[in-house]
């Protein structure tokens, strides 16, 4: 088996938006492994969770949220039992990220600007729905309306998701404490965090950093 670091790595390929570059590389970690891995061997669960958390931030770069309630990283490659099953789980997902940055280039200018508002105010505990029609200059039923009919969800939903997977990320560095966190994702009380966090999750803010952390 190669080692990891003759693999070569696809985070070029997402940040530049290049996907015959990416499916290039998804092909050569294919002829890499498929010869002598038919099961799961944990070199190979290492490089591939290392490779999937670079998609993940590939898709926080670009502003595109998941959809419903994701399942972590290691919830992922814990549900492939065989190489073939994981590599194939990689290519889904990686195609499912080019798709959605398609999606995105296309998406309405006055959507655009009510999510970068949100990337860029998402720590204000008081950020509102008001905040957030002022900035478009349009009124807030209509705003709630309006979000609701192109992105199937509503604000407050899309406000709490993006905070959650902010924070989720921040769990997976020891060096920030979980109180700390609550606050820099927009919630000064730890308990209801707690809370919206394992609502989301299925995990408290400590169990989902004990499975996750890199």
């Amino acid at each position: 088996m190669r080692n990891s670091e003759d693999i070569p790595w696809p985070a070029e390929a997402l940040s530049n938006i290049d996907q015959n570059a990416a499916s290039a590389l998804l092909e050569k970690l294919l002829q890499s492994f498929s010869n002598n891995c038919k099961f799961l061997q944990n070199p190979v669960k290492d490089l591939y969770y290392k490779l999937f958390l670079c998609l993940e931030d590939a898709r926080h770069q670009q502003k595109i949220p998941d959809s419903g309630n994701p399942e972590t990283v290691a919830e992922t490659i814990d549900r492939c039992f065989t190489f073939g099953e994981l590599h194939q789980t990689l290519v889904d997902k990686t195609e499912d990220f080019f798709k959605k940055v398609s999606d995105c280039s296309q998406e309405n200018p006055t959507i655009f600007l009510i999510r970068e508002y949100i990337s860029k105010n998402y720590m204000n505990e008081t950020l509102s729905v008001k905040d957030i029609s002022s900035h478009v200059f349009l009124s807030t039923s209509y705003v709630c309306t309006f979000f609701k009919n192109e992105t199937g969800q509503t604000l407050n939903q899309y406000l709490t998701e993006y905070r959650m997977e902010k924070a989720k990320q921040l769990l997976k560095d020891a060096r920030f404490k979980i109180s700390d966190i609550s606050s820099q994702v927009g919630y000064s009380d730890g308990n209801y965090f707690g809370k919206s966090f394992k609502k989301y999750t299925g995990f408290s803010p400590s169990e989902y950093r004990e499975r996750n952390l890199q």
